[in-house]
């Protein structure tokens, strides 16, 4: 058994050494904001923030007030500090049957998005977007 300890402590120090690095991880700022549309609140839009180079985006929701705050997984809010793609689309849910809406967002704000935002370390509160349907 003393001849086995020094390859269990080599293999407990392996173990802590690995779920330390995960979970440090990187650090998120968090972000937060408005979206209206023509001057109004827009309500149900999908604010994606999106890194490029195939990377995950961060996604939010906006409220009644058009109200977003990020979020990269189901456990960790924000995102990381950078500069992305801003993609702003309808949330708008279709029933099973139903044909598709076609979305009030232009274009310009979703699939061909001309937005751009740099996220700081930190808090980065009213990254508001004001969009114009025309």
């Amino acid at each position: 058994m003393l001849r086995q300890l020094p390859l269990y402590s080599c293999l407990l120090l392996s173990v802590l050494l690995l779920t330390a690095g995960c979970q440090s991880g990187q650090d998120f700022s968090s972000v937060s904001g408005q979206v209206t549309m023509d001057g109004k609140p827009l309500a149900d839009a999908i604010v994606a923030f999106d890194p490029g180079s195939g990377n995950r985006p961060a996604i939010g929701t906006t409220d009644a007030d058009g109200q977003y705050q990020l979020q990269y997984t189901a456990n960790q809010m924000g995102t990381a500090p950078g500069s992305y793609t801003v993609r702003i689309s309808s949330a708008a849910s279709q029933g099973e049957g139903q044909p598709q809406r076609r979305s009030s967002i232009p274009t310009k704000y979703n699939e061909q998005s001309e937005l751009t935002v740099e996220v700081t370390p930190g808090t980065n509160r009213n990254v508001n977007f004001e969009l114009q349907s025309k």
